[in-house]
């Protein structure tokens, strides 16, 4: 039913009885079918804008939910619809919960697998959309910026490669031009290891 999503364009009903299967199945008793109705939410952000921001509050609530859950892989599917339906959602709908995600996604940004921590980090470089003016995300980005600048030194490039955009995104919001130019050199290239000496 998830793919179905990627494939509606103007069928509201239709869309709507997806998604709320797919909210339904999150509950399942089964790994399987509870990862393929995150996976399915995610897709939510293929819908047209409106549709997206109609179905964005609990989408979102029932993801985060699985960002802290013992199986790696649902947390993985969970980050990765997040980050699609934050980058497509309007503020008036993503502002409310932004300090949630950025608590909810702190234990990830030092998991153990590097998928996790890489999808960590790009959830919430994408959560800069939301930032400007938002004195309690800003108060949580300055919390989360020394694990952003330790892993933009990552020993797995995937994890450097999802940690130093997010530092890119974000770091303009500091309002810092001369710290916003030191992260957008050659050297911070993902594939460039940082040298602190």
């Amino acid at each position: 039913i998830g793919e179905i999503i990627l494939h509606i364009e103007n069928h509201v009903e239709l869309l709507h009885n997806a998604i709320n299967a797919m909210l339904a199945r999150m509950g399942d008793e089964s790994k399987l079918v509870r990862m393929r109705a995150v996976r399915g939410s995610g897709n939510l952000a293929s819908a047209p804008t409106e549709e997206v921001n109609r179905y964005a509050t609990p989408v979102i609530s029932a993801l985060m939910g699985f960002i802290e859950s013992e199986h790696d892989e649902l947390v993985l599917e969970s980050l990765d619809a997040l980050a699609k339906i934050f980058d497509n959602v309007e503020e008036r709908h993503a502002g409310p919960v932004l300090v949630n995600v950025c608590l909810r996604l702190k234990p990830a940004f030092e998991n153990r697998n590097e998928q996790v921590r890489a999808n960590a980090f790009t959830l919430f470089g994408v959560l800069h959309n939301f930032g400007a003016g938002n004195d309690p995300f800003m108060e949580q980005l300055n919390l989360a910026l020394p694990a952003l600048l330790v892993h933009a030194n990552d020993e797995v490039r995937e994890v450097r490669g999802a940690a130093k955009p997010a530092i890119r995104h974000l770091v303009p919001l500091m309002g810092s031009q001369t710290l916003g130019d030191r992260f957008h050199t050659k050297a911070f290239d993902p594939d460039i290891l940082l040298d602190y000496d």
